[in-house]
C-alpha cells in the first residue's frame, strides 16, 4: 500500500468519526478496541470502543454544526480543526489530534479552550 492509499483510509476514518459525531451514529467509526478519548471540559478519560462509541452518540444533543477548517495527516497521527456549535450558539475553535493503529483510531485528544463554556455558570 503507498502512502497515498494510507493517507485516504485515515481520511475515510476521520471522515466516519465526524459523520459519527453529526449524526450520532457511531456504527462506522472504525475504533481500535483500546481505543481512549480525553475529554478537556470533564477531565475524563474513556477507554475501549465501546465507551468512546456510547460518547459519540450521546454527544451529538450537544452539535448544531461542526465546520471543518483544515485535516493535517502525517504518519499514523492527523489533527482536525473545527469550528463547534452548540444548540445554543455557542462557538468554539477545536483542534482534534488522532493516533492510528492499523488504520483504526486508537487515541483522540481535543485542545480547545474550555472557559466559555463556563462562562454563565
Amino acid at each position: 500500500m503507498d502512502s497515498n492509499d494510507a493517507r485516504q483510509l485515515i481520511e475515510s476514518a476521520i471522515d466516519a468519526y465526524f459523520n459519527g459525531l453529526r449524526t450520532g451514529d457511531s456504527s462506522n467509526i472504525p475504533l481500535s478496541e483500546h481505543v481512549i478519548f480525553h475529554s478537556v471540559v470533564t477531565g475524563q478519560t474513556f477507554t475501549g470502543a465501546d465507551k468512546v462509541k456510547l460518547f459519540v452518540e450521546e454527544f451529538v444533543e450537544n452539535i448544531k454544526s461542526i465546520d471543518e477548517k483544515a485535516k493535517v495527516i502525517d504518519g499514523n497521527n492527523a489533527c482536525v480543526l473545527f469550528k463547534w456549535t452548540s444548540p445554543l450558539g455557542l462557538e468554539l475553535e477545536i483542534c482534534e489530534h488522532f493516533q492510528f493503529e492499523g488504520f483504526q483510531i486508537s487515541s483522540i485528544r481535543p485542545y480547545f479552550d474550555p472557559r466559555p463554556l463556563f462562562e454563565n455558570e
